[in-house]
């Protein structure tokens, strides 16, 4: 009997993230025609951020990518990939704020207006939109330490969930952000600077975005760490978070006392600005509370 060899197939993977994973959102993918190019229907992201589109026979780039965030706490975010990918060698195109605003400059800052009139995009026109962006945002990857060659769109991202951080390229969703100057412009700015600076177009270069402060990727993934703490923390019942008798802590369950540290740990902790009250005295009716 002839063994039957798998097809290989053309897919377009990524994640989706706003310096957290973008969990359980609708992801719409579209060609140029404004049909699905996906097998898949529908596309949802995992709750690492991650999503899978299995492109149909015949299927050639570019596609156009929106994801919805289901809760609303942020903006519908767009991406396109670029290129077809080749069969068995899966595409990675993520899908962020930084993306969003790029392929925003194609259409004087509107990203969803691209999607909406697929002759918006112009490949060369996207090519020097991100290389110009990148040079402007040049100061914030060396400041924390970003690997060379780092594309917004194909850098495989580590989204920060409640159980990890997430990696360098995930970090720099933490620490760039993406604002809106008062005559509404596309603008940049950082965790340590909030001074926006108007992002860059296929004609202009724009201004760098300064160096953010030593360490401020750590910031960042303490940020996360934190999230992280508080969220395994709060997976455990009750009862098993702090124990008090007659007025007194007897005991903290490590996951919830791991976020801050009392000031008499050895040297290196984070002191809890206590006023007199431990930490775990402190926070003991969120600790023990029943609605968290």
């Amino acid at each position: 009997v002839t063994p039957v060899v798998p097809v290989a197939t053309a897919q377009i993977t990524g994640t989706a993230a706003t310096g957290a994973a973008l969990g359980n959102a609708a992801v719409a993918i579209s060609n140029t025609a404004g049909s699905a190019p996906c097998v898949e229907a529908p596309i949802t992201t995992t709750a690492l951020g991650s999503y899978t589109c299995t492109l149909k026979t015949g299927e050639v780039a570019p596609f156009f990518i929106v994801v919805t965030d289901p809760s609303g706490n942020n903006p519908p975010m767009v991406s396109i990939a670029t290129t077809t990918p080749a069969a068995g060698t899966p595409l990675t195109v993520n899908v962020t704020p930084l993306t969003t605003a790029i392929v925003a400059q194609l259409n004087g800052g509107d990203a969803l207006g691209v999607v909406a009139d697929k002759t918006k995009y112009v490949a060369a026109s996207l090519a020097a939109i991100q290389a110009n962006v990148l040079a402007q945002i040049a100061p914030v990857l060396a400041a924390i330490g970003m690997p060379a060659g780092y594309d917004p769109f194909t850098t495989s991202i580590t989204a920060a969930t409640a159980d990890q951080t997430g990696n360098t390229a995930d970090q720099v969703l933490d620490v760039l952000k993406i604002t809106r100057t008062a005559t509404n412009a596309l603008a940049l700015s950082t965790l340590a600077d909030p001074t926006p600076v108007v992002l860059a177009t296929a004609t202009a270069t724009g201004a760098p975005v300064a160096a953010p402060v030593t360490n401020v990727a750590d910031l960042a993934k303490a940020m996360q760490l934190i999230a992280l703490s508080w969220t395994q923390c709060y997976a455990l019942p009750v009862a098993q978070r702090v124990t008090m008798v007659n007025g007194d802590i007897t005991g903290v369950a490590a996951a919830c006392s791991s976020a801050v540290t009392e000031a008499d740990k050895p040297s290196g902790a984070v002191a809890f600005k206590h006023n007199g009250y431990s930490y775990s005295s402190w926070f003991y009716r969120l600790l023990s509370s029943d609605a968290m």
